[in-house]
């Protein structure tokens, strides 16, 4: 996830990055351990479904995608 997108699907100070926060906090105090990593996959495939089923009912903005590649270029 870029960082547009993620400050846009998990902003400072939300409930998301709260959780965010949290994983990594008790990975640092505990070490990853294999309940930690379940539980920080859970969080991110809940992140990225979110973050894609409001991208697919906004669309996607093919202007952004074509200059991201250079694909608005003609050549």
């Amino acid at each position: 996830m870029c960082p547009t997108h993620w400050r846009r699907y998990c902003p400072p100070r939300s409930l998301k990055r709260r959780a965010y926060l949290a994983i990594f906090r008790k990975a640092r105090r505990f070490g990853w351990n294999p309940r930690l990593i379940a539980q920080c996959d859970r969080f991110w495939d809940t992140l990225v479904r979110a973050a894609n089923a409001i991208e697919s009912r906004e669309g996607p903005d093919m202007a952004e995608i074509n200059k991201m590649f250079g694909w608005d270029d003609d050549i």
